[in-house]
């Protein structure tokens, strides 16, 4: 095995074949460093941003008919089903799929049934029964004053034609279907994920039961395509967007530039189950001076907020007023602060916020009416926001990629920051042509999986370690990362500098990978050497 440098010398090596310690790691003198610091400082600040979203069009941004979201005002979108004139469908971020009485959808000969099945509400303890049914939906744009909504695209997924609702838990905001009544007046639309195979029974599959994100045609007129239509949406206050591209939203906020960013995890189906895509976005919370990991979700479905606290959680409760009714809420008049950090503590911080528990009114519109029920047994620590969230962020969901992020849209007395950025973990997947100049963030192992070639200009920081694992990826930024750097089989890393692959400590490692090492002058840079592993024969070149 041989690995060489054409402006250095060569390595030594010790051992060879598949398995071979060789040593890489260079110190920048401190004259080089002076000056890429005097350079920095005289230099005209650039704008940040990311081009995920770039050549994509979206959707015309549709305002929620009843107006903007509010403590008691939820969400809400004109949808048409068969057999129905269009109908304001309640919006809701903590559910998946939608469930709609005979009034508003009347199958035809195009509409299959697919089994009967349920779906539950926690919140409300409201269990649905009926028939699943294959359908298209339309979704419209909400009109002005006196006027009829319009079409803007069509959707297929699986619907629950509801034929009896029952409340399962005593005391909750609920209304069952009368004894031998046909239920009516239902139009619910869940638009969250991870949340269909808890609450489905039995589950469908999650990729067709939101008709956000399984858009299949656009209405004629509408200025988008499906040939640029990347699925997601956008969330504000007083609307959504569907199709993520970077358009700048309502309040002044763009997806290529504005939001913090981060990346989801994969779901792990149960057994014999299909499961959503991705899992309830990471956070960390402060609440009665204790602190803990967990999940979040920003529910624009509910008026109030529910928490299963971090142990040690030791603040007073009392019986919650109704909505939520039957169980346990923090006293208000405690004065406990809630600190929520997406997606989790670190400098510098992502996404953040908090408000604090008053007997009285609270100036700060993020607080979740002073309602925060406690559910002490959950599997996890867990946070539903309420709709309050959305008081204090706009909110992008992408499926394909597995990203949400937040951008701050703080409505007057909300606390809270967003510092734009990208949060990352797992397999990443980026087109050709990729390029970031974002602050990222490595929140564990994080696998760079390029088409063809892109660009990281930015710092790249975090305890997580980074691996390209396929197409061409060049780093520029002098990054600080320290879980090391893996170059794949089918993978090159252009390397701006050395200091562009992480913390010295971190180490380098190939397993079949090609490196190509930038040195416009090498007269500058002092070596330091640290042992690496190479697992395969590797390639380390200045050929740029």
């Amino acid at each position: 095995m041989r690995i060489y440098f054409r402006a250095g010398p060569i390595l030594s090596v010790a051992g060879s074949g598949a398995r071979a310690a060789i040593r890489y790691r260079r110190l920048l003198s401190a004259g080089s460093a002076v000056l890429a610091s005097a350079l920095a400082a005289g230099a005209p600040a650039r704008a940040q941003s990311w081009n995920l979203y770039g050549g994509y069009t979206s959707l015309p941004t549709i305002a929620f008919a009843d107006g903007p979201m509010g403590t008691s005002t939820g969400a809400s979108v004109y949808l048409s089903m068969t057999g129905s004139n269009p109908t304001k469908f309640v919006m809701d971020t903590g559910s998946t799929g939608i469930i709609v009485s005979p009034d508003n959808f009347k199958p035809g000969p195009n509409d299959l049934a697919v089994g009967t099945g349920s779906q539950f509400y926690s919140s409300s303890g409201l269990l649905s029964t009926g028939t699943f049914y294959e359908t298209n939906v339309v979704i419209n744009q909400t009109p002005a004053p006196g006027g009829t909504p319009t079409a803007l695209a069509t959707s297929k997924v699986t619907v629950l034609l509801v034929t009896n609702q029952t409340c399962t838990i005593p005391d909750r905001a609920c209304t069952p279907t009368p004894p031998g009544g046909t239920p009516s007046g239902i139009a619910y639309m869940g638009v969250g994920f991870d949340r269909g195979a808890s609450s489905i029974n039995p589950p469908a599959a999650n990729n067709n039961t939101n008709p956000f994100i399984n858009i299949v045609s656009i209405a004629p007129g509408v200025s988008a395509s499906m040939n640029t239509l990347r699925q997601g949406y956008l969330i504000t206050n007083s609307g959504v967007t569907l199709g993520l591209s970077n358009t700048t939203d309502i309040n002044g906020n763009n997806p290529g530039s504005n939001f913090a960013v981060v990346k989801l995890t994969p779901n792990t189906p149960n057994s014999g189950q299909p499961a959503p895509a991705w899992q309830q976005a990471p956070m960390a919370i402060t609440v009665g001076g204790v602190t803990g990991n967990g999940q979040i979700l920003p529910d624009a479905g509910i008026g109030y907020s529910f928490l299963t606290p971090p142990p040690g959680f030791a603040l007073a409760t009392f019986p919650c007023p109704n909505p939520p009714g039957g169980g346990n809420c923090i006293t208000p008049s405690s004065g406990a602060q809630v600190q929520v950090f997406l997606p989790g503590q670190s400098t510098s911080q992502p996404a953040s916020y908090s408000y604090t528990l008053t007997a009285g009114s609270s100036s700060n519109p993020l607080n979740p009416n002073n309602t925060v029920e406690v559910i002490p047994n959950g599997p996890s620590i867990f946070l539903n926001t309420g709709r309050q969230f959305f008081q204090g962020f706009d909110y992008l969901y992408d499926p394909i990629g597995g990203f949400v992020g937040y951008a701050w849209a703080g409505a007057a007395g909300a606390i809270g920051q967003v510092t734009p950025g990208l949060s990352l973990t797992g397999d990443v997947s980026l087109q050709d042509g990729f390029s970031n100049s974002l602050p990222t963030f490595l929140m564990g192992s994080t696998t760079l999986l390029q088409s063809g070639s892109g660009t990281i200009s930015s710092v790249i920081s975090g305890s997580g370690g980074l691996t390209i694992g396929s197409g061409q990826v060049t780093l520029t930024g002098n990054n600080t990362y320290t879980g090391g750097t893996t170059i794949a089989s089918g993978g090159i890393l252009r390397a701006g500098a050395d200091a562009a692959m992480g913390a010295a400590s971190g180490g380098l490692t190939f397993t079949g990978g090609t490196l190509h090492r930038h040195r416009p002058s090498p007269s500058r840079d002092r070596f330091r050497w640290a042992w690496v592993v190479a697992r395969s024969t590797p390639t380390a070149t200045t050929s740029w």
